[in-house]
């Protein structure tokens, strides 16, 4: 364990050095408050020793300091004082003092008291790991959850999460967004002909164009069955429809040349821009209905809602 004492009685730091390193221990002595606060902000400690009376900051108030600044690792903190009043025993508990041992020394105390608190700082570092690990796994849960597993982007919970914040972003910057939303031609007549393996292998090639044709800001999302969604911030909806088109049409060349698939596939696609006063949910349903339009006129092609200007 690495143990840190602070007192501002030199004689006793040498004693307390070559006894705790006689227990096994590396021990690190600093003459008062301010010091050993530099020290575990530098280095940190598993167990700290103070004396309470020390000039400047002293012992209960550096403990109050070190429990209230989480960059700190829990250092398990043993309280030196002459103090014996139960009230006083309290208050120094109440200020995150995990023991304390009387002066004059007990040396034999000290040894036991150490025992306890390795102890217990291995299970709090046990506990912290964890922790760690279980955040580390929840994270990794909710990324699962948020995105699609066969296409590899962010599913329909995902743009739920997303959608609020990029309208809000527009209503407190008047950042325009635009949408665009895509079908993948006669898909069901796909899966009965080539069967449903072939099929799933079109949505994955689909879903890698996406990735792979992503511009910066840019977000896509699998909308549901054979539908992709498209999200293009600070563009004109020139620019958007000419973006979806570069998506159709690298989705059109990918399938043609991949030897896994038997015949290519064609995306419908409509989009539409964010109006002044217009909910998110208002611009994906113009998206949705331009691409209606344009499934209906023939497939394989882009239809565009034409925003009003504010």
């Amino acid at each position: 364990m690495r143990v840190l004492v602070a007192d501002d009685d030199f004689l006793l730091l040498e004693v307390m050095r070559e006894l705790i390193n006689s227990f096994g221990h590396e021990c690190r002595t600093v003459g008062d408050g301010e010091s050993a606060w530099q020290h575990l902000l530098a280095d940190g400690a598993d167990i700290v020793i103070s004396d309470w009376l020390m000039p400047g900051l002293n012992g209960v108030q550096l403990c109050e300091r070190v429990r209230a600044n989480p960059a700190i690792e829990y250092p398990y903190f043993i309280l030196l004082t002459a103090r014996g009043e139960h009230s006083d025993v309290i208050t120094a508990m109440r200020a995150g003092v995990d023991d304390h041992l009387t002066k004059p020394l007990d040396l034999k105390g000290l040894q036991a008291r150490l025992i306890v608190a390795e102890r217990v700082r291995n299970l709090h570092r046990d506990m912290l790991q964890t922790r760690r690990q279980l955040e580390t796994a929840n994270l990794r849960l909710n990324e699962a959850a948020h995105r699609d597993a066969l296409t590899g982007l962010g599913n329909r919970l995902k743009l739920n999460d997303d959608l609020p914040g990029i309208h809000a972003r527009f209503l407190r910057e008047a950042h325009r967004f635009n949408i665009a939303l895509f079908d993948i031609d006669e898909f069901k007549s796909y899966n009965d002909t080539y069967g449903h393996q072939k099929g799933d292998a079109v949505l994955a090639e689909v879903g890698k164009v996406f990735g792979e044709q992503l511009r910066q800001g840019d977000l896509a999302y699998r909308y549901g069955g054979e539908e992709f969604l498209l999200i293009m911030p600070n563009r004109s909806i020139e620019q958007a429809a000419r973006g979806a088109e570069r998506f159709r049409e690298c989705v059109a060349r990918a399938t043609a040349e991949n030897p896994q698939l038997p015949a290519p596939a064609t995306l419908s696609a409509g989009v539409a821009g964010i109006r002044e006063g217009e909910t998110a949910e208002s611009v994906v349903g113009r998206a949705d209905q331009a691409l209606y339009r344009a499934k209906r006129s023939g497939r394989n092609r882009l239809m565009v809602d034409i925003p009003e200007h504010a």
